[in-house]
């Protein structure tokens, strides 16, 4: 196997976006601990998890069920024993979190790649996206499933201007590599369409 070495030039700004792809990062696990960490504590205390004990013992042989009720995750067998109230604000806590959890990786992989077609547009969404995650999870909080709305409108919008970026840098750098352009020009074509069954018509790439 023969491998080629590829140098990439980064544009002015990009510091900016790897500064928003941090900030996300550290939000992230701010938001876990702040929201659920101390929440989890108070709930499956000692107290509440000493009604597990004789279950726990003879189940694994330990003499007391786990303080913080590990493994639960809020729909569990000691989240059972939860009384509405709590279980609901667990289970919002919780939501707030997964959500940040299930989206965090791709949003960075999104800035930093968009980072490369326009440092500027994708600094300013990537900051949109922490700031609509703090709304998110202030709203979320205070006021349960509709009061993310605010923070979940402006993280939505930012995510599409970024996928609008990626999906243009990709569609300009797989251009360099089609034997049918020159120097990396476009074809020209009317549509998008149009250029990438003429991309998928070029099998070998150089």
């Amino acid at each position: 196997l023969s491998f080629s070495k590829m140098m990439i030039e980064l544009p002015e700004y990009y510091d900016l976006v790897v500064v928003s792809a941090a900030l996300l990062s550290i939000e992230c696990i701010l938001v876990g601990f702040f929201t659920i960490s101390g929440l989890r504590m108070k709930m499956f205390n000692k107290e509440f998890m000493s009604q597990f004990n004789e279950e726990h013992k003879k189940a694994t042989g330990e003499e007391e069920a786990p303080i913080g009720g590990y493994p639960d995750m809020g729909n569990g067998y000691y989240a059972k024993k939860l009384g509405y109230k709590e279980w609901y604000d667990f289970n919002v806590a919780q939501r707030v979190h997964y959500n940040f959890v299930e989206q965090v990786g791709p949003t960075l992989i999104l800035i930093l790649v968009a980072g490369l077609v326009c440092a500027k547009c994708a600094a300013i969404l990537g900051f949109a996206v922490v700031i609509g995650r703090f709304l998110y999870t202030i709203g979320y909080k205070m006021k349960g499933p509709k009061g993310r709305m605010i923070g979940a409108g402006i993280i939505d919008i930012a995510l599409l201007g970024l996928m609008g970026l990626c999906l243009y840098g990709t569609y300009k750098w797989t251009c360099k590599y089609c034997p049918c352009s020159k120097k990396g020009e476009i074809p020209n074509a009317d549509l998008q369409i149009e250029y990438i069954l003429h991309l998928l018509s070029c099998h070998n790439f150089k």
